[in-house]
């Protein structure tokens, strides 16, 4: 189909493809996109990790980016949501009692630079983002995998509340006035542009943010990984022996302690120089 037949069709169906829309609830279908590495942020406020718990900050959404669904979640898109309910943390969206990773301490909209997403574009978008709890006696398997950092995607379970059809065509002055206003603000313009009509999601409401393999929205990471601190320590732990490590830096310094000889060129100070 091109993006002149796709418009036309959404154009034709608007009514009952917005109607549908409000009558399905949303989980991921998997994107089409491979997931963004986001940058990792420092742990901030979050409680430092234990033997039992691990604590996280997690995308579960980000706005002005259209997913595999077509969908553009907007400004306010969970404010109400958020401030009503708190979000379950789920695997795979299975609504289970067993299935619960862990438990959100603080769920918020929070602005964050499109760099930071993994997005090679300036200025900034919002995501929804969790400070959570994930704990081991809920998933033994998953707290594993959050604490090796082999998490990097979510996906929320929602259902749909204000939703308008968005697309290019200036016949239909309400639609391309939505276009033509969301679409430069998209993190995938280009992506958008090509699609020609995209769902403008202004409210929706939460009911639970899932670990998954991959989520419609690919910017659905992990803001932190822990500590510098944490990640050493890691490394170490998998080093059989450390006292031939400690031995190598020795040789290390030693070798760079030595005067050079007569003949030998001079040269810039080492980027070593300061372990001696």
């Amino acid at each position: 189909m091109t993006r002149l037949e796709r418009i036309a069709k959404v154009k034709t169906d608007k009514k009952e493809l917005v109607r549908f829309k409000k009558a399905s609830i949303k989980f991921t279908d998997g994107s089409k996109g491979q997931p963004l590495k986001l940058k990792a942020v420092s742990k901030g406020e979050l409680p430092t990790d234990t033997e039992d718990s691990i604590f996280r900050s997690i995308v579960g959404n980000t706005y002005y980016w259209m997913d595999s669904h077509e969908d553009v979640h907007v400004k306010g898109c969970f404010t109400k949501s958020i401030q009503e309910n708190k979000p379950f943390f789920l695997k795979d969206h299975e609504f289970k009692t067993g299935s619960k990773i862990g438990e959100f301490i603080e769920t918020r909209e929070q602005l964050i630079s499109w760099k930071d997403l993994g997005v090679e574009m300036e200025g900034e978008t919002i995501s929804l983002v969790h400070d959570a709890e994930i704990i081991k006696g809920y998933n033994e398997s998953l707290f594993a995998q959050y604490k090796e950092n082999k998490v990097n995607q979510h996906s929320v379970g929602m259902y749909y509340i204000k939703v308008e059809l968005a697309y290019d065509d200036p016949t239909d002055k309400e639609a391309f006035a939505l276009y033509s206003k969301t679409l430069p603000l998209l993190g995938n313009m280009e992506q958008a542009k090509e699609n020609g009509f995209f769902y403008v999601v202004s409210e929706a409401k939460l009911q639970e943010t899932s670990a998954v393999l991959r989520g419609s929205n690919s910017l659905t990471g992990v803001l932190n990984e822990g500590t510098n601190e944490e990640k050493i320590a890691k490394l170490f732990e998998k080093v059989a022996d450390i006292d031939k490590i400690n031995n190598i830096c020795d040789d290390i310094k030693e070798t760079y302690k030595q005067k050079p000889l007569k003949n030998t060129l001079p040269s810039k100070p080492s980027i070593f120089s300061n372990l001696v």
